[in-house]
């Protein structure tokens, strides 16, 4: 296996043991995946803790709780609809950046008014 111009090969022993990662734009692909969960289930605790600890409020962190769960769940399906539609990268950014946005709304009824 001969890299690319500019692109180091995977470790010998790593790339033979599974194939695709023996190409560096899918350990680009997987370890960003890989981030970007983990910062999902870090964000997952940290704000119903945010919100019980500066509001204390069984409603409001119901609330915020559902905005944050109800676009996720729906937008896992359309992205998984999408991907199986379209090209797999091209539905990962579509599906990714709705929920994204979704986010700041309930951030933003969380933040204290200045």
């Amino acid at each position: 296996m001969t890299a690319r111009a500019g692109q180091r090969p995977a470790p010998r022993h790593v790339a033979g043991s599974v194939p695709a990662l023996g190409s560096r734009p899918f350990r680009l692909l997987a370890g960003g995946q890989f981030v970007s969960n983990a910062g999902d289930g870090i964000y997952a605790v940290a704000l119903p803790w945010y919100v019980l600890s500066h509001h204390g409020g069984a409603i409001l962190l119901g609330t915020v709780l559902a905005a944050y769960g109800i676009p996720r769940t729906g937008l896992i399906m359309v992205g998984g609809h999408l991907s199986d539609r379209l090209n797999p990268c091209f539905g990962l950014r579509l599906a990714a950046e709705p929920s994204a946005q979704s986010v700041s709304p309930g951030r933003a009824a969380v933040e204290p008014s200045q």
